[in-house]
């Protein structure tokens, strides 16, 4: 029988066709994960199946990750079906996308840690690693990496683990990071200086594009071969260069006026470093980052830590 190839996210299953696979077989309907068929009555889960549900990876036969040497199927075209039904590539995204609505923030939160733990799995030549394993790497439970891939269709194999390279690759596809995102910086001071000239960046598909201060002395300068230019220039900037990202490095007191102002010119996201909330369309992305709320809770830890040492003595 021909194994199962799963989508890249939620579990969606498909059968790849026999010249993909170079088998015999016969065709199955493509269908979301412990859904019957409509035609015939569900097969009752062996031993192996029940126990791997329990651990939160899939069985031999119902598993989400790619055989070894299949990741290169291509799925651009191929009909998909929900339930029995026929549906297209489109039809399918629109499930796909609205059970992304469902993932929760907590678990997002945690996908770049993996994938960073995965790159540098992968720079070692790591091939494949349990979740047990990625655990104690990681000092998270497996119960709660299996939680969080599982959102995704799981990605592991029972008795393999996971497949490093595989599972970089769709975490980073989940991220975004398989498209390329130009990002301008509204403020030339130390701090957007500093995040110009992180050439990291680039390495994930974000690229620097653009550097805006009102501050006359600071027009003209230069990070990393971008000249910094003046506010003036923005809207006009923003609206031909397709920038999806500006990063806001500015005091608070500019802060909304400056973003309404991208909003309007068509920014898609906005990497917000000012000490305020902003109020934009919900179709705009908004990621706060307050330095200071991370050093209150790296305070707080130390205070913790004290109090609890002098407790013991």
């Amino acid at each position: 029988m021909l194994a199962q190839v799963s989508l890249p996210v939620f579990g969606y299953t498909h059968l790849p066709s026999e010249a993909s696979w170079g088998t015999t077989g016969s065709p199955a309907s493509a269908r979301r994960v412990g859904e019957s068929s409509p035609t015939s009555r569900r097969k009752q889960p062996d031993e192996s199946e029940k126990a791997a549900r329990r651990v939160g990876e899939s069985s031999p036969t119902r598993h989400s990750e790619h055989p070894p040497g299949a990741e290169g199927i291509s799925y651009a075209g191929r009909p998909f079906r929900k339930g029995g039904v026929r549906c297209s590539k489109e039809l399918l995204w629109e499930v796909v996308m609205e059970e992304m609505k469902e993932i929760s923030q907590a678990v997002i939160s945690r996908l770049p840690r993996y994938f960073r733990y995965l790159g540098e799995l992968k720079d070692e030549g790591v091939e494949r690693i349990s979740s047990q394993d990625l655990s104690e790497l990681m000092k998270v439970t497996a119960s709660q990496i299996r939680q969080d891939f599982n959102n995704f269709g799981g990605f592991g194999q029972q008795g393999y683990g996971y497949n490093v390279e595989y599972l970089y690759t769709e975490i980073g596809r989940i991220l975004g990071l398989d498209k390329t995102h130009k990002f301008v910086i509204i403020g030339a001071g130390n701090l957007g200086q500093a995040l110009g000239g992180y050439l990291n960046f680039e390495r994930r598909g974000f690229i620097f594009s653009g550097m805006f201060d009102k501050n006359p002395a600071l027009v003209g300068r230069e990070v990393r071969g971008i000249k910094v230019q003046s506010m003036d220039c923005l809207d006009e900037f923003v609206r031909n260069n397709d920038i999806d990202i500006a990063v806001l490095t500015i005091p608070k007191t500019s802060a909304i006026e400056v973003a309404d102002r991208l909003a309007r010119n068509g920014i898609k996201a906005i990497w917000n470093f000012a000490h305020v909330d902003l109020n934009l369309p919900q179709d705009i992305q908004v990621e706060n980052v307050h330095l200071s709320d991370s050093l209150m809770k790296l305070s707080y830890n130390l205070n913790r830590n004290s109090m609890e040492q002098d407790n013991q003595r």
